[in-house]
């Protein structure tokens, strides 16, 4: 074997090395809860633009807003003439064992086995309901809505927990509540409170 060929094998090697490094990178990136919660939010964004291209109005997507002396994130939140909506989404596999009261959910996978606690995304959303209600008059409504993207939901004991086409049934059928105007002074409120817009 002569020197070119002892050459070749080794940039044969070193990229082929190279390759799977960035495989298992780009795997464990894919599979982070960051990444997985990324994608869930892209599904309900997907929603909510289907959505307003039914029913007007506005999607604001990763809204930080003041909370007293802090602030607080909010997935989605959808504006128009059927009220506010504070979206949380969720995109946790297994089987999610909660309810209304308690502060903290479970989670189970397929095996049985692993069992992981979650803080009760219902409380976590209501803070940011919350947070809007005080930027907008009392009279308008505000629904606080937990959407899990993968449908698992039927453990659940809640009315307020979605699967995607769920959500997008119950927002697409509530009553008019605002006029046009109404929605463009609340869309004003929100996006100028929003701290995530000033980056």
């Amino acid at each position: 074997m002569g020197t070119a060929d002892i050459i070749g094998l080794i940039l044969f090697y070193t990229l082929a090395l190279a390759l799977f490094i960035a495989l298992i990178v780009f795997v464990i990136k894919y599979k982070s809860p960051t990444a997985r919660g990324k994608r869930g939010e892209r599904k309900v964004t997907k929603m909510l633009l289907r959505i307003q291209k039914q029913c007007g109005g506005y999607v604001i997507n990763d809204i930080v807003l003041p909370i007293g002396q802090t602030t607080t994130q909010i997935d989605h939140i959808y504006i128009s003439s059927k009220g506010i909506f504070v979206i949380e989404t969720k995109n946790y596999s297994g089987r999610i064992y909660g309810d209304e009261s308690s502060r903290y959910w479970k989670q189970v996978l397929a095996n049985g086995n692993t069992k992981h606690k979650m803080y009760n995304p219902l409380m976590q959303n209501e803070t940011h309901a919350s947070a809007v209600r005080k930027l907008v008059f009392s009279w308008v409504p505000v629904i606080s809505m937990v959407v899990f993207v993968q449908g698992n939901i039927h453990c659940i004991k809640s009315n307020r927990v979605f699967s995607i086409p769920y959500a997008e049934s119950v927002i697409v059928s509530q009553n008019d509540f605002l006029n046009n105007g109404q929605v463009d002074d609340v869309y004003t409120k929100i996006a100028r409170a929003n701290l995530n817009s000033r980056k």
